[in-house]
């Protein structure tokens, strides 16, 4: 989310939500296996996410 003028008062608004992920291209795994399939889909979101979210390491820490 971003804002045009994030200091000021009613400022117009951008979101971007990404491209969507099925949750029921997910379904058979969870059904095999609860947590793999979960694993599975919070792996997705989390590659999702990094597609479009402004990530700041930490000195000396990696993420994934």
């Amino acid at each position: 989310m971003n804002y045009t003028y994030a200091d000021r008062f009613r400022s117009e608004a951008m979101i971007h939500f990404g491209e969507p992920i099925p949750v029921r291209n997910f379904l058979e795994s969870y059904r095999d296996n609860a947590s793999n399939g979960l694993r599975d889909l919070t792996e997705a979101l989390r590659v999702g996410l990094e597609q479009i979210v402004v990530i700041i390491q930490e000195e000396g820490r990696s993420v994934g």
